[in-house]
């Protein structure tokens, strides 16, 4: 445990070194608060691959590491034929099945094309139950989500995305690796009750505090309820209370709670 503290610390020194003014503040902002989580061994939660919602969690695993479509898709229509919410079978089936994934591809277990297709046919089978969901009326709030400048993974977004939709949220869903600037013009254009940002990889933190700093500064009282999620978060979640954000989700039901 002590090597990453080093490293962590070295790195930080690099960093702040090389850079002036803002951009050296706020990297050093966000090299204070790792240290301070990985000090911290009481809040760390460590990464574990999800346990499957059963035999259909299992079969929808299983249909992933075959790169079998048909069978994903299968696996969903069979859960909302027993009566699961799509959010459910997005949290307790898809969720845990792409994390399991994640960390096979980490551990050089399987390539990055058999990653991609997984997503790919996890995005496909997500489709499908979201067409068969039913909507409740519109609530008169509106959310944009988008994933931090630099995150290319969004489909845990998207399920967040989807979720909102079904409760009747106007959603602005703007996927991955959203300019910054860009984001920020949208948000003056939509003025939304709510933002979700999501982030992937330790890095882009970085791009997250700048990004909720001009938030902060542009909109003073107007500014959106910020909620942050994402891979990158969900083993240091005390982060998210020291630098960013209202709130911190671990998946699309959690963010339901939370805004309900």
């Amino acid at each position: 445990m002590d090597h990453p503290i080093d490293s962590f610390g070295i790195l930080k020194n690099s960093l702040t070194s090389r850079l002036e003014g803002s951009d050296a503040d706020t990297v050093e902002k966000v090299m204070d608060a790792g240290l301070a989580a990985l000090q911290d061994r009481s809040e760390i939660v460590p990464f574990e691959v999800e346990e499957h919602s059963g035999l259909l969690g299992m079969k929808y695993s299983q249909a992933l590491m075959d790169g079998n479509r048909r069978n994903a898709e299968e696996v969903v229509e069979q859960g909302l034929d027993d009566g699961l919410h799509m959010v459910d079978v997005a949290v307790d089936i898809v969720q845990p099945a792409m994390y399991e994934i994640g960390y096979l591809w980490q551990a050089n277990r399987i390539t990055v094309a058999q990653e991609h297709l997984a997503t790919a046919i996890s995005q496909n089978a997500l489709a499908r139950a979201f067409i068969r969901s039913e909507f409740e009326a519109p609530n008169g709030r509106t959310a944009l989500l988008s994933c931090v400048e630099g995150n290319h993974h969004q489909l845990g977004l998207r399920m967040v995305s989807d979720a909102l939709e079904t409760k009747g949220w106007e959603v602005n869903y703007l996927g991955a690796d959203t300019p910054t600037n860009d984001l920020i013009k949208h948000i003056d254009k939509v003025s939304p009750d709510t933002l979700a940002l999501s982030v992937s990889m330790p890095y882009q933190l970085l791009e997250l505090t700048k990004l909720t700093e001009i938030i902060n500064s542009n909109f003073a009282g107007k500014a959106p309820v910020v909620i942050i999620g994402g891979l990158a978060l969900n083993t240091h979640p005390m982060l998210t209370k020291k630098l960013w954000g209202d709130y911190h989700f671990v998946d699309a039901r959690t963010l339901l709670e939370e805004l309900n």
